[in-house]
């Protein structure tokens, strides 16, 4: 396959590549939206998406869905920390 370096058309840049309005779908759960923000935790590697989501739906959420957010939030302090680690060297 040949790719074209000024094509990025398959490349995800930021979770605002990929976003979309839930509010335009009132079939969304809040399990719906609360994974749609962990994923743009996860592409973004920015903590603050689930943060918000657990302060949101967390007394409404299955205790194991907020054990999972909270060790996906350590996963991305802990990369990142990495990240520091090895740029310093």
């Amino acid at each position: 396959m040949n790719f074209n370096d000024n094509d990025d058309s398959m490349i995800i840049e930021s979770y605002s590549d990929i976003d979309c309005d839930t509010s335009l779908n009132e079939n969304v759960t809040i399990y719906d939206d609360f994974f749609d923000n962990i994923d743009k935790s996860i592409i973004s590697g920015d903590i603050t998406h689930i943060e918000t989501a657990l302060r949101t739906y967390g007394n409404k959420l299955n205790p194991e869905t907020i054990k999972m957010a909270s060790n996906i939030i350590v996963q991305i302090l802990e990369e990142k920390m990495e990240d520091i680690v090895l740029n310093n060297n």
